[in-house]
C-alpha cells in the first residue's frame, strides 16, 4: 500500500489540475458570453510593452545607432530621388525621397518632360524595382527595429545573458504554460460552435434562427479571441455595419473574421477550402447564409454578384463581409480593391483593421504555411493586439465608380492586383505599360490610356 501512495498522489493531483482548468474554461465560456472581462489581457500586455522597453535591445551594436533609427522610420533599402510619371520625370528633392506621404512628395518635387540623358533614371528605375518591388515586399512579414523575443520575426543572436534568460522564459511561457490553455479554449470555441449550430439548424422558426445566432456566433469568436490572448480596440461603433449592407475590410488573415464577428453577426464572402477552414466554413453555413466560390472557376463571379445582391434586397439578412483585395496582405498597405463588391448596390461599411506587429506577425502567407500551422504560431506568440476603425458609411451614387468609393470611405488604393502574389502579371497589363514607356519617350501624356491600368 506504501508504494501505491505516489501514485494516488499523481492521480489525485491530476484530477485537481483537471478540474481547475475545467472551472477556468466554464468561466471564460460565461465571460465570453457576456461579454465581460476581468482586464487580465490588458494587464498582461502592459507588463509585455514594459517588459520589451527595459530588456528588448537594438539588434545593431551602438556604433551604429543612428543608422539603425533611420532604419526604423524608413524599412526600404532603396532612396529614390527619382519618380517614373505618366508625363515624364518627377525629381525629388532629398528631405522627401524617403517620405511615405505622397502630399510631401508633391509639394517637394519637379516635373518636367523626358531627355535624352534620363535613360540613366529609367535603368536605375529598373534595377531599383528588381531589388525592392511596390508589390512583393507586401507578401513578407513587417521587419521590426526591435526584437520582440520572437525567433520567427528575427532569429535569435545572442546579445546578452539578460536578454537570453528573458527569451528562455518566454519560450517557457509561450509554450509549456500559454500554448495549453489557449488550445483547449480554441477546442472549446470550436466545440460551442459546431454544437450550437447543428442545434440552430434544426429549428423550424427563422427569426427564432437568427436571433440564437446573433448571440452564438459572437460568443464563440469572443472565445477565439482570448485563445490568441487578444486585445481588441474598436473606434467609432456608431459607424458599425447595419443589416443588408455591405462591410469591406482589408485583408490581413482568417483571424480578421474572428476580430469582426466579436461584435456581430456577419455574411462572409470569400474562397471555399478544404481541411479545417472547410470544416469551419461549413460550420457556420449551417446558421447564416454565407457565399462561398471557387477562384478557379470564372463562371463564380456571376453567380457571386447575383448572390450579394438577392442578400442586400432581402430584408432583415445580416451584413455582407468581403475582403475586397483578395488575398493576404501584411497589414502595411492595402492593394487595389476588386469592384465586384461594391457593384451589388447598398450601402457599403468601410473597416480597417490594424495589428500591432510587436507582439505577433499576424500576416498569413498561405503559400508558405497551412491554416493549423498558422493557428499554432499564433497561439505560440505573445497576443494579437488589434485596432478597428469603423469609417462612415457610404452609398454608391449614380455614375459613382467603387474606386471613388474607396477613396471617399479613407482606404488607400493602389494600383496593383493581390493576385500578383500567385500570378504573373497578364499580358495585357504588360503591354500597356510597355505603350506609356514609349510614350514617355516621345514626351505625350498616357494619362487617359494609364487609368485602371491595375485593374487589367
Amino acid at each position: 500500500s506504501l508504494r501505491l501512495q505516489p501514485l494516488e498522489a499523481f492521480y489525485w493531483a491530476v484530477q485537481l489540475i483537471g478540474r481547475l482548468v475545467g472551472l477556468v474554461l466554464l468561466v471564460a465560456t460565461l465571460l465570453a458570453v457576456f461579454n465581460f472581462s476581468f482586464g487580465i489581457r490588458r494587464l498582461y500586455i502592459r507588463i509585455l510593452l514594459h517588459l520589451f522597453e527595459q530588456a528588448v535591445e537594438k539588434r545593431r551594436p551602438p556604433s551604429r545607432k543612428e543608422s539603425s533609427d533611420n532604419l526604423s522610420r524608413d524599412n526600404r533599402l532603396i532612396q529614390r530621388h527619382a519618380k517614373l510619371t505618366t508625363e515624364g520625370i518627377e525629381l525629388l528633392h532629398a528631405d522627401c525621397a524617403s517620405s511615405d506621404d505622397p502630399s510631401k512628395a508633391s509639394t517637394s518635387s519637379q516635373k518636367r518632360p523626358f531627355h535624352l540623358s534620363d535613360l540613366c533614371v529609367f535603368v536605375q528605375s529598373g534595377i531599383e524595382s528588381i531589388i525592392e518591388d511596390e508589390v512583393t515586399k507586401r507578401f513578407a512579414a513587417e521587419d521590426l527595429a526591435s526584437w520582440n523575443l520572437l525567433t520567427r520575426t528575427n532569429k535569435y543572436q545572442f546579445i546578452s545573458s539578460r536578454l537570453t534568460c528573458y527569451w528562455v522564459l518566454g519560450c517557457f511561457l509561450r509554450y509549456c504554460i500559454l500554448f495549453p490553455f489557449r488550445m483547449l479554449l480554441a477546442l472549446t470555441a470550436v466545440l460551442y460552435l459546431v454544437i450550437g449550430s447543428l442545434i440552430i439548424a434544426l429549428l423550424p422558426w427563422p427569426g427564432l434562427r437568427r436571433y440564437l445566432n446573433s448571440i452564438l456566433t459572437p460568443t464563440a469568436f469572443r472565445l477565439f479571441a482570448r485563445a490568441f490572448s487578444a486585445v481588441l480596440r474598436f473606434h467609432d461603433v456608431e459607424n458599425m455595419p447595419q443589416n443588408n449592407g455591405i462591410c469591406v475590410a482589408n485583408h490581413t488573415s482568417p483571424i480578421d473574421v474572428v476580430v469582426l464577428g466579436c461584435r456581430q453577426v456577419f455574411s462572409i464572402v470569400g474562397q471555399s477550402h478544404g481541411g479545417f477552414t472547410g470544416f469551419m466554413q461549413k460550420t457556420l453555413h449551417r446558421t447564416s447564409p454565407h457565399i462561398w466560390f471557387e477562384r478557379s472557376e470564372s463562371s463564380d463571379a456571376s453567380v457571386v454578384k447575383r448572390k450579394l445582391e438577392e442578400h442586400v434586397s432581402t430584408p432583415g439578412l445580416p451584413p455582407v463581409l468581403i475582403f475586397p483585395e483578395g488575398t493576404c496582405i501584411n497589414n502595411t498597405s492595402v492593394m487595389m480593391f476588386r469592384k465586384g463588391g461594391f457593384e451589388a448596390g447598398g450601402v457599403v461599411y468601410p473597416v480597417a483593421i490594424k495589428y500591432d506587429p510587436r507582439f505577433a506577425d499576424c500576416f498569413w502567407n498561405s503559400s508558405a504555411c497551412g491554416m493549423v500551422t498558422y493557428l499554432f504560431m499564433m497561439m505560440t506568440s505573445w497576443a494579437i493586439v488589434a485596432d478597428v476603425w469603423y469609417l462612415p458609411p457610404q452609398i454608391q451614387q449614380e455614375g459613382e465608380s467603387s474606386r471613388q468609393i474607396a477613396g471617399r470611405g479613407g482606404l488607400v488604393d493602389l494600383q496593383w492586383d493581390g493576385n500578383l502574389k500567385r500570378s504573373k502579371p497578364k499580358s495585357s497589363l504588360q503591354e500597356q505599360h510597355r505603350e506609356a514607356f514609349r510614350k514617355r519617350i516621345y514626351g505625350l501624356s498616357v494619362t487617359d490610356q494609364m487609368e485602371g491600368s491595375g485593374a487589367g
